[in-house]
């Protein structure tokens, strides 16, 4: 009779036993490396072609003790006096010429004015 323990089963491949114990799956690794990312194909993913955005950080700004002490500088009241004295009495470097005006040329871009006006009315039934 047979006995009740269970027997291994020969296989041509190995024992059945071994078989339950042993799960694990092979991969063609070759196969993987030459269909996932292969050299000229970029998935249709746009390529970045200009740099960084520059920016400043101003966190780091305020944490500087220099920028702290500027900053009062150009807050403080008598700091300020001074600056605008000083500029009232420099000469402006901005100087704007008046034309002179002659009473023709007044009278011509008067007319003109009408004129445009007049057109303008006309145009957009005002």
């Amino acid at each position: 009779m047979a006995s009740l323990a269970v027997a291994s089963i020969e296989h041509p491949f190995g024992t059945f036993e071994e078989k339950l114990g042993k799960k694990s799956q092979k991969w063609d690794e070759m196969n993987i490396l030459e269909t996932y990312h292969p050299a000229n194909k970029d998935y249709g993913l746009m390529k970045k072609s200009k740099p960084n955005t520059l920016y400043r950080n101003t966190v780091a700004d305020y944490d500087d003790s220099d920028n702290d002490s500027e900053v009062n500088e150009i807050m403080n009241p008598d700091f300020l006096t001074k600056k605008l004295a000083v500029d009232e009495a420099s000469e402006p470097t901005n100087v704007i010429l008046e034309q002179e005006s002659s009473g023709e040329k007044d009278d011509e871009e008067l007319e003109k004015k009408q004129q445009f006006d007049m057109k303008r009315k006309l145009h957009y039934n005002e």
